[in-house]
């Protein structure tokens, strides 16, 4: 499994060959305690608790405190996964794993438990887990603390692939309606209770499968042409 490099913000892609089929696509930005957060694909957002930029590590990115914080990104056709090809990517180095009141600190989640939702939650020893409508699937590897990792899930011909750092972390048959049409909470799981700790430089959806083999992850911000 490939870890980020000290550097994490150069190299970077310039132009990506699948911005035409990206509907979701966060870079954080701006200096020490900005609040906003921008989709460059144009979602709208609303902050809940008290999440912000942090430079500290040597680049943007989102601060969550693990308690209350979250981003609630207003749905849109657009962020409606259907059954189609699909890829999830969200970097992020978490400060702890353990669950909260019994939660499991979630990253990502839409609708996620009812109306053919989704999410991607931290299991308390590191390793990742998608969660739908009808499956929980634990993904082989785990994330280290304190380690900013990539983490990718990808649909391809209705077959779901998961990677931690661009390794396989496992497949298995997905063909699920992922129709939900309630916001995307990004920092939040669907209760509002399971809050992601750490902080998150960048996160993407794309309506196209990016990879279903090992990849050198990218590196961010993503590309937004």
């Amino acid at each position: 499994m490939r870890e980020y490099g000290m550097n994490p913000l150069s190299p970077v892609e310039t132009c990506d060959p699948y911005w035409k089929d990206t509907v979701l696509c966060i870079n954080a930005s701006g200096a020490q305690g900005n609040i906003v957060v921008t989709d460059s694909k144009g979602s709208v957002n609303t902050r809940v608790g008290t999440p912000k930029i942090i430079t500290d590590f040597g680049y943007p990115a989102v601060d969550f405190n693990g308690s209350g914080d979250y981003y609630s990104i207003i749905n849109n056709t657009s962020l409606v996964l259907g059954t189609g090809d699909f890829t999830i990517e969200v970097v992020l180095r978490g400060t702890t794993f353990a669950n909260i009141s019994g939660a499991n600190r979630t990253p990502l989640a839409k609708g996620a438990n009812t109306s053919s939702g989704w999410g991607l939650l931290f299991l308390e020893d590191g390793r990742v887990a998608w969660y739908d409508t009808v499956t929980r699937f634990e993904f082989t590897l785990a994330v280290a603390v304190a380690t900013l990792t990539h983490l990718c899930v990808t649909r391809k011909n209705g077959i779901f692939y998961a990677f931690v750092g661009g390794a396989s972390a496992g497949t298995f048959t997905l063909s699920l309606n992922l129709s939900s049409t309630a916001p995307i909470l990004f920092g939040s799981s669907l209760t509002t209770t399971g809050w992601f700790m750490g902080h998150i430089p960048a996160v993407r959806i794309t309506k196209a499968a990016r990879w279903t083999t090992p990849f050198t992850p990218p590196k961010f911000p993503f590309p937004t042409a």
